[in-house]
């Protein structure tokens, strides 16, 4: 469902006949925009099971122009507000998962220079990087 600015709401159903099939939709909190109104649609329209993390919450469709400015610029405007089914708005709130299941620590380290040697006892991001990474497979540091 989408809420235009004129405050007029449209919605696209299928015609089709429903089946029911048994389906969960494993997210990440990155989630935003249409991937957010697409979980929230199966989750309130098909009854799909959410598992992940809280999602990010942008409720907004926008429109880009570039090509008309000539100048290499961008500019986004707001053309709509992303509804899920039920017609809640999810802008800046998100979608709360049935499951809460959080990525691991070392999925959002950053990689460390391979080609940089690093010293015993040294203290820097990419060593604290390196530790999350050895203790995920197993190494005490």
């Amino acid at each position: 469902e989408v809420e235009e600015k004129e405050m007029r709401r449209v919605r696209r159903r299928s015609d089709g006949e429903g089946k029911y099939c048994p389906s969960t939709v494993l997210r990440n909190k990155g989630w935003a925009g249409a991937p957010e109104i697409l979980a929230g649609g199966v989750q309130q329209s098909a009854g799909a099971t959410l598992m992940g993390e809280h999602s990010f919450g942008k409720g907004t469709v926008q429109t880009s122009f570039d090509k008309q400015l000539g100048d290499g610029s961008l500019l986004k405007v707001t053309i709509a507000k992303w509804l899920t089914p039920n017609g809640t708005w999810i802008h800046e709130k998100g979608i709360e998962p049935d499951i809460k299941v959080s990525q691991p620590e070392y999925f959002t380290v950053a990689p460390i220079d391979k080609k940089k040697t690093y010293a015993y006892d040294a203290n820097s991001t990419d060593v604290k990087n390196a530790q999350i990474m050895l203790e995920a497979v197993g190494y005490k540091t």
